[in-house]
């Protein structure tokens, strides 16, 4: 399936909205009840589990549609239900609080047009996969999504042209096999690199393909992967190249301490350091390859092993 214009994108968020939004409505009803059963003393065990869980999957979701200060207070409130915290009058409160910043950015407007994303001066960057495999072009697509990232997906080398030419990405995602036209991936990528004003490109390159590491890196190609590579691997990287360039320090935060966000993202939106947060605590040492981080923030109760040395991040333990 061929995305390639702003009107198709805005359908799409649109559509994904409307069969999203009230489920998501639900799940702040659930922090809502939540906060008047701790308010009642009769919120149970599994009741909190099933509220710290609804609201992780609320700040995913809000996440995915670019509503970043939705999904902030999402991840707040999970952050307060989390088990072995205390959990009285006081998170009680702050939760509604929250529940009730949630329902006013829910009935805001659709996002991307006027809405909250838009409100809050953010513009997403725009990445265009070229892929002849429409699902692997769909799961990365949805995956840098996830991120808030605009992501559209053409299936051939001819419908990646007259996309970029519509409006030119912020970076192209790009397995130059074509069944349809064999040549025609390779010419696209030298038209993108080799381009007075180049076009950043990340090339997939396969064994035995038209394109290898070694041509993707001698026209210039900003990074390359080899497939099969996962989705989650290649919007990494996509996230690391679109942020490469900026001159501010970059912070790794694996931490849901809202005090710590909130200080780190009011230095972030002053323009002083480029925040990125880590959700999943496994994928921490493969993260810290890929942000390749000036400082990291970390939860004192997380055994994470990592040290600079040299100039690079070394992993651990160490006796």
């Amino acid at each position: 399936m061929d995305v390639v214009n702003d009107a198709t994108l805005t359908d799409a968020v649109a559509q994904a909205w409307a069969e999203s939004s009230g489920l998501l409505r639900e799940r702040v009803t659930v922090l809502e009840e939540t906060a008047l059963a701790v308010l009642d003393g009769q919120l149970s065990a599994d009741g909190r589990t099933h509220a710290e869980q609804e609201a992780h999957k609320l700040a995913g979701a809000l996440g995915s549609f670019g509503l970043v200060k939705s999904s902030r207070q999402a991840r707040e409130a999970a952050w307060l239900l989390r088990a072995g915290r205390d959990l009285g009058t006081t998170e009680a409160l702050r939760l509604s609080e929250l529940v009730v910043g949630l329902r006013g950015e829910l009935a805001a407007q659709l996002p991307g047009t006027g809405g909250p994303a838009a409100t809050g001066g953010m513009e997403l960057k725009r990445v265009l996969v070229v892929d002849a495999d429409d699902a692997v072009a769909r799961r990365v697509a949805e995956e840098a999504r996830s991120y808030g990232l605009w992501a559209g997906t053409v299936a051939s080398t001819a419908a990646a042209r007259t996309a970029i030419a519509e409006r030119r990405p912020d970076l192209v995602v790009l397995d130059p096999e074509d069944p349809n036209d064999p040549g025609a991936g390779r010419d696209l990528l030298e038209d993108l690199c080799l381009a007075p004003d180049p076009v950043p490109t990340l090339v997939l390159t396969r064994p035995g393909g038209k394109v290898d590491r070694s041509d993707a890196a001698r026209l210039r190609a900003l990074g390359y992967l080899q497939k099969p590579v996962q989705p989650t691997k290649v919007v990494a990287v996509v996230r690391d190249l679109l942020n490469r360039r900026g001159p501010r320090s970059t912070v790794l935060v694996l931490t849901e301490d809202p005090t710590v966000l909130s200080a780190l993202y009011r230095l972030a939106d002053s323009g002083e350091l480029r925040v990125e947060e880590l959700r999943e605590p496994a994928r921490f040492w493969h993260t810290l390859q890929v942000v390749r981080p000036d400082m990291v923030v970390l939860d004192e109760d997380l055994r994470v092993y990592a040290v600079m040395a040299a100039g690079a991040w070394v992993e651990g333990p160490w006796r």
